[in-house]
């Protein structure tokens, strides 16, 4: 824009004008390229998949199916939903997660 000034003698108007049609085309054309750049990193629910899933866990609370409970994992507490019932201090699988909840499944049934 200031090049554009440089050059021609422009009113306010006409500035806002040609401002708001060049950003609107940049934004429309360069969209794709952009958001490529941006979220070029993988997902962290990814990421969650790949360092927890099949891996041994312990619960530190009884879980029930539809009541979250708790279970530690590599020195760390997470929040832990199961479909089976699962007591304290027994070890768990993890099968899967939902955002940072846990999905577990008891190891006695296997």
């Amino acid at each position: 824009m200031a090049i554009l000034c440089l050059f021609l003698d422009l009113s306010i108007n006409q500035q806002l004008i040609i401002f708001l049609i060049s950003s609107i085309a940049s934004i429309l054309l360069l969209r794709k390229w952009f958001s490529k750049i941006l979220w070029k990193r993988k997902h962290s629910t990814d990421l969650l998949e790949d360092e927890f899933l099949g891996k041994t866990a312990k619960a530190l609370s009884d879980i029930s199916p539809g009541e979250n409970g708790k279970v530690d994992f590599k020195g760390t507490t997470w929040q832990a939903a199961s479909e089976d019932t699962i007591a304290k201090g027994e070890n768990v699988i993890i099968t899967g997660n939902e955002s940072i909840l846990l999905i577990v499944k008891s190891t006695k049934k296997l």
